[in-house]
């Protein structure tokens, strides 16, 4: 991460932890990553001139991309105007000048097989990571446990089948919930923006529909690329893991991990995209869908491979898997993982913990145990001993009070538009207080898109400094 932050720019990185329980024994240590911003001069970012900059360019909005949602709020978000910066400007200034210094803190979530890197990938000109802190944000970049930068655990090491016990449930059950208590901590603010990207956005739809308490900590949500329903995706790879039950049988290999980063085979992987880089895109848009005009700049893919992928469990694949498999079966929504229904003692096999849920589906408490237990009198874990029912429960979306803007592209693989609408249907009335759609933007296009820093980010700026004026 180091290296991708130019110190003599003004940047400041500076690494943090949190522990995902309070059980000094059973706990994952979380690195977040924080980016600050002061300019070579020493001084501090200007909020005007920032709001001055895209009140003058307006972005991307209004040629490149429409509004699936109502006209008033696609106006609002796509759009900047003079008053909604002064009102952000009045804001910080009301925070004195050490709120100005310290900047208002947002928090970032990463993709799938991703980490906080993918934030800084595409440079101090054009990354997320950057604008956000050249704009005067405070900026958090967490990683969920199991990717390169969280692999410390308080009695597990990765060598540990234990270790890999996770899916998307825990990264909402615990990893979210605890980066954002550190982040509230350190910056004695009472609640913090949050941009999810991809899973990202997965783990905070299911956190705010099970978790209400979050609602208060969490005062708006920007989802890049929104993925909760998945009936509709063409993504060979994902499609893959259903079809060919692929995690399924890795699981059965006794395989943990997947994708994980490997400092042995980045250079190769390096050596191969900048032989064929077309084949590397090719397999980038295989696995997340083309952007018709293509959108991917073929020099950045050392840097691409050099951070990604940065690997995850292989539980949280099947996971994966299990959700497209059950989108064969009419538009079901994000569901928990699914242990099955065979609750027979002798195998061992499954991954053991103790879960309760309430009535609305949320989680109430876990303890981690072995993944592949080799006690033979030990009964393997199943539906009716983790949710008391023979199905896994749905994340109900209608719980979910947060704001939440969307961002979403007409060529995405993984987030496809129908599947959006699905999401849009399903979630509360007035929850949605923006959506910015581009037409012709694939998912991977939100993070490493050429020109995302001209049509996507400056949106997101400026849903930032209008959505959380009242937040502090």
């Amino acid at each position: 991460m180091a290296v991708l932050v130019p110190v003599d720019q003004g940047y400041t990185l500076t690494e943090h932890f949190c522990m995902t329980s309070m059980d000094p024994t059973n706990s994952y240590i979380l690195r977040v990553f924080r980016l600050t911003y002061r300019d070579p001069a020493g001084l501090f970012p200007d909020p005007q001139a920032y709001a001055d900059n895209f009140t003058e360019t307006g972005g991307d909005s209004t040629s490149s991309h429409s509004s699936s949602s109502s006209s008033s709020d696609s106006a609002r978000i796509g759009t900047s105007s003079r008053g909604s910066a002064e009102r952000h400007l009045s804001m910080l200034r009301q925070g004195g000048t050490a709120q100005m210094r310290q900047g208002k803190p947002v928090l970032l979530q990463h993709a799938l097989l991703d980490s906080s890197a993918g934030w800084l990938v595409l440079g101090p000109e054009k990354g997320l990571g950057f604008m956000l802190a050249r704009a005067g944000f405070d900026v958090w970049m967490t990683n969920v446990r199991g990717n390169r930068y969280s692999r410390n655990h308080t009695t597990l090491t990765p060598s540990d089948s234990a270790f890999w016990a996770f899916s998307f449930d825990d990264h909402a059950a615990e990893d979210l919930p605890a980066s954002v208590m550190m982040v509230l901590r350190e910056t004695g603010v009472s609640s913090v923006p949050y941009i999810g990207y991809s899973q990202g956005t997965t783990m905070l739809l299911a956190a705010l529909s099970s978790q209400p308490s979050l609602a208060t900590k969490i005062n708006v949500a920007l989802l890049l690329a929104p993925v909760a329903f998945v009936g509709h995706i063409t993504s060979a790879p994902f499609k893959a893991l259903a079809g060919h039950d692929i995690a399924g049988k890795l699981t059965r290999w006794k395989v943990t991990e997947f994708g994980a980063h490997s400092e042995s085979t980045t250079p190769y992987a390096i050596r191969f995209c900048n032989m064929a880089p077309q084949l590397c895109i090719r397999w980038l848009q295989a696995l997340c869908g083309a952007n018709p005009e293509g959108n991917i700049d073929r020099g950045l893919l050392p840097a691409v491979m050099t951070y990604l992928p940065s690997g995850t469990s292989v539980q949280n694949l099947v996971h994966w898997g299990q959700a497209v498999s059950n989108a064969g079966k009419g538009p079901v929504g994000m569901r928990m993982f699914d242990w099955g229904t065979d609750c027979s003692d002798g195998t061992g096999e499954g991954v053991s913990g103790d879960v309760s849920y309430d009535k609305s589906g949320g989680r109430r408490s876990r303890s981690l145990r072995s993944l592949w237990s080799t006690a033979p009198s030990k009964p393997r874990n199943c539906n009716q001993r983790m949710y008391n029912a023979m199905e896994p429960p749905a994340y109900n979306l209608t719980n979910i009070e947060t704001p939440l803007v969307l961002f979403t592209g007409g060529a995405d693989a993984l987030s496809d538009p129908e599947d959006v609408q699905l999401l849009l249907a399903a979630l509360p009335p007035r929850v949605v207080i923006g959506h910015s759609h581009y037409e012709n933007y694939a998912h991977l296009d939100f993070g490493l898109g050429s020109d995302a820093h001209q049509r996507v980010y400056p949106d997101i700026i400026r849903a930032l400094q209008v959505d959380s004026e009242s937040a502090y």
